[in-house]
């Protein structure tokens, strides 16, 4: 089974040896939305760009990296990773 959004980041700050609370201060993310990643209680798409783009510089793992890994997990990313217009403003 293929590993969830939540504990593909969970993984990645254990590995980079960071408490949950030195992530929260360096990413300016509250403790309730990591846990709910961490958890997948709550969908990469209900979170905010900032937090996401907080996480990945915090975490160092390339933004595109991180949104991909979303957009694996959560059906709305997915669509819109999708998109080949993604980048496009109409």
């Amino acid at each position: 089974m293929k590993e969830t959004f939540g504990a593909w980041i969970k993984r990645i700050r254990k590995e980079r040896g960071l408490s949950s609370g030195r992530v929260c201060l360096r990413a300016a993310v509250s403790s309730m939305t990591l846990f709910g990643i961490e958890r997948d209680k709550t969908y990469p798409a209900a979170v905010q760009a900032k937090t996401l783009y907080g996480l990945a510089v915090t975490l160092d793992i390339d933004p595109a990296e991180l949104l991909k890994r979303a957009a694996e997990t959560d059906g709305f990313l997915k669509k819109w990773w999708s998109n080949p217009k993604r980048g496009e403003w109409r």
